[in-house]
């Protein structure tokens, strides 16, 4: 049984416990928020967020109406902006502010408001799992979700799960427990992301009479359904686009195989929870078996984590991170598994042991975070690189380049002189840079692709770089 009544849950957090879990966060990442972004899935989230940043200090945000601008260079028109609105502008803000209030550079900035919002989940599950528990099984949840390999790889990536993740935990909190301040809760989450709106579905059974979910309701889809009206005011031919994106990230897009979702999803999961996995699995059962708020409150945090994998399931097979709303169902099954309150010291321990696992299995990616060669490229390219022309690598360029080169570029690889021609011809078009010209480049030393080699010779050799003019 747990450590105390189900329906005692107005005590939440203690002050001591709250720093404790602070000062782990500040331990295991303030020494990792400086340094350019590092490669792969994480760098490129965070460079995204640093364009964003660098462009709402470039472009009249009134203008944009705060909408994200995506441009890798500032346009000098205004009808040259591409704004991404995929989703709430919430983090993108969030970024802004921080890099404008110039505390350190843009990979820095992004890099405290992710560590910033994931000291904020940890702190809200912590809170939630106290309330159906004690101060002791609260420390287990906040600490499993900082230390488990998910929180060591993810701890500051910046991304929409990691504004996503607090948003669930408060909107959940509050519509099972607090019932208050309905109308600021329904408004940060819908600021946050669309899927931290999730809980309001997986709650309205049970609270849609309940005047705080009408509330929150009213903040999360009033906020939404206006910030909708904004980005499509700014881009009016999007509806399709949109539409386009929502099919490609499911089910239905042409290539989703449930086979390599399932295999993805799998590989992912171990990778992010490693050996807590049968431990939560176990916790997840018999917590269900329970009535009560314990229950409802993993319902929904187990519901809003299949929700993100299957609804985006053609996302979810390629991008390991969408796979991360799993953190709060894991950490407090683990942290609530019912034993017997006089071995209440059990539950540390197999926490203890989940944690020394997962450092085990992480301790090779740990040591080598943030090792990167794509700032170094993108550093060394800018100095020699002429700002007013387009580019193209064969090999394409990820985020993480683009955004320490600053240059127009064109991120897709490219496989013949005919595709590389189109891909600059659409890219003129779409940022409205109509006669500037191109060229394709490459590092010294590097094969030359038989394609290129066949049909033109350098124009020019930086020592670093070989260049080829691509329209004579």
């Amino acid at each position: 049984m747990l450590s105390r009544s189900e329906e005692d849950h107005t005590r939440g957090l203690g002050v001591l416990t709250a720093l404790s879990i602070i000062l782990l966060g500040l331990c295991l990442h303030g020494s990792h928020l400086t340094g350019p972004f590092n490669d792969g899935q994480n760098g490129n989230c965070g460079a995204m967020f640093a364009l964003f940043a660098r462009n709402a200090s470039s472009v009249d945000v009134i203008k944009t109406l705060g909408t994200p601008v995506i441009n890798l260079v500032p346009p000098e028109e205004e009808n040259g902006l591409i704004f991404y609105a995929h989703h709430p502008p919430g983090l993108p803000w969030l970024v802004s502010l921080t890099t404008a209030a110039g505390w350190m550079e843009s990979e820095g900035s992004a890099r405290l408001v992710a560590l910033f919002l994931t000291l904020l989940s940890a702190l809200l599950l912590a809170d939630l799992t106290t309330r159906m528990g004690s101060q002791a099984r609260g420390i287990i949840a906040g600490g499993l979700f900082l230390l488990l390999p998910a929180g060591l790889h993810h701890g500051l990536l910046v991304n929409y799960e990691t504004i996503a993740l607090p948003a669930v935990l408060l909107l959940t909190r509050n519509i099972l427990l607090e019932k208050k301040s309905g109308l600021a809760t329904g408004i940060f989450a819908g600021l946050a992301d669309y899927v931290a709106l999730t809980p309001l579905v997986f709650t309205a059974r049970s609270s849609s009479t309940n005047p705080f979910w009408r509330k929150a309701c009213l903040g999360g889809l009033g906020v939404t359904l206006f910030l909708i009206a904004i980005s499509r005011f700014q881009a009016p031919g999007s509806w399709s686009e949109t539409l386009r994106q929502a099919v490609g990230a499911s089910p239905l897009a042409t290539d989703f195989s449930l086979q390599n979702w399932l295999s993805f999803g799998g590989s992912s999961l171990w990778a992010l929870f490693g050996w807590a996995l049968p431990l939560a699995s176990l916790g997840i059962v018999i917590l269900c078996r329970h009535q009560g708020k314990t229950r409802k409150i993993l319902r929904v945090l187990l519901l809003t984590a299949l929700f993100n994998v299957t609804v985006f399931a053609h996302h979810a097979t390629t991008h390991e991170h969408y796979w991360l709303f799993f953190a709060l169902p894991v950490a407090f099954s683990i942290a609530l598994l019912p034993l017997h309150k006089r071995y209440a010291v059990s539950n540390a321990l197999l926490a203890l042991l989940v944690i020394g696992l997962g450092f085990i299995q992480t301790k090779n990616e740990w040591d080598t975070w943030g090792a990167t060669n794509q700032a170094d490229r993108a550093d060394a390219f800018s100095q020699v690189a002429d700002p007013d022309l387009i580019y193209l690598h064969p090999d394409g360029l990820p985020l993480v380049f683009l955004h320490r080169a600053q240059r127009h570029a064109v991120a897709r690889e490219v496989r013949s002189l005919n595709q590389a021609k189109e891909l600059v011809q659409s890219y003129r078009e779409h940022v409205r840079l109509e006669g500037m010209q191109a060229a394709i480049f490459l590092e010294r030393g590097r094969p030359i692709p038989p394609w290129l080699a066949a049909v033109t010779t350098p124009d020019e050799d930086s020592g670093l770089f070989t260049f080829w003019v691509l329209e004579k």
